[in-house]
């Protein structure tokens, strides 16, 4: 009942914006799994909290409590999202970036990936060229992901038939595919041929495939919601499909 009573206090001066007298209370908290856990999340949610209220210097600041890079990254992106919805571009512009900074390079890991697909999904609203920079070197290295992984598949994964990748039910190569492809349909408005050229680079014929789909998709839709608004279709719909699936 104390544990309980000074986890229910803490967050009490945390929603108050005393984030001293929140850790200082914490400290109080005797078991050292439950104490550190607090404090892990203490340090998580108090640059959204400030971020929520409007406070995105005090947000700055607090970020520098962030220890691993997928941490702060994700962190970064919730509150780019955050200034977003409060219409504050610089500030969404500014966290988009530091996020960048953190994860441009060779993804390393499944989480690397998989951070730098996120970041380059929110780029595609606000800075395209971004978006498709990072989304273009994910699939050259997903290339290489998938050819290794067909080479070894049988041994402790089986990811493929008769030598296709299984689109669904395929593991997380499936899903990193995927992944990649909604970043192409989500940049296909804004540059339909760069995001058609993106989905040409996937070496594998079903993956390829799947990719040049979703960017037609991704135009389709764009196209749909204009003429909802209003708006001339630039692209008749015969011709995406033409363009992205029968000249190809």
């Amino acid at each position: 009942m104390r544990e309980q009573f000074y986890s229910q206090a803490a967050w009490k001066a945390a929603g108050e914006n005393d984030v001293e007298r929140a850790r200082q209370i914490i400290g109080n908290i005797s078991n050292p799994r439950l104490r550190a856990q607090m404090l892990r999340d203490l340090e998580r949610q108090m640059p959204w909290r400030a971020a929520e209220r409007g406070d995105f210097e005090q947000a700055w600041q607090l970020l520098s409590r962030i220890t691993t890079v997928e941490e702060c990254v994700n962190l970064l992106l919730q509150l780019a999202s955050v200034a977003t919805n409060k219409n504050n571009k610089e500030a969404a512009r500014q966290f988009t970036e530091e996020a960048y900074g953190l994860v441009a390079g060779r993804a390393e890991n499944q989480q690397q990936f998989s951070t730098q697909l996120q970041v380059a999904q929110t780029f595609a609203a606000t800075d395209p060229a971004r978006s498709f920079e990072l989304v273009e070197g994910a699939i050259g290295r997903l290339n290489e992901l998938l050819n290794a992984a067909a080479v070894i598949d049988g041994f402790g994964q089986e990811a493929f038939r008769q030598g296709e990748l299984k689109l669904q039910g395929g593991d997380h190569w499936s899903e990193l595919a995927r992944s990649c492809g909604q970043i192409l349909s989500a940049l296909a408005p804004r540059d339909f041929a760069r995001a058609r050229s993106g989905a040409e680079r996937f070496e594998r014929t079903e993956v390829r495939t799947l990719a040049r789909l979703m960017v037609a998709q991704g135009v389709l839709s764009s196209q749909h919601n204009n003429t909802n608004r209003g708006n001339t279709s630039t692209m008749g719909t015969r011709h995406i499909y033409q363009s992205v699936i029968i000249n190809h």
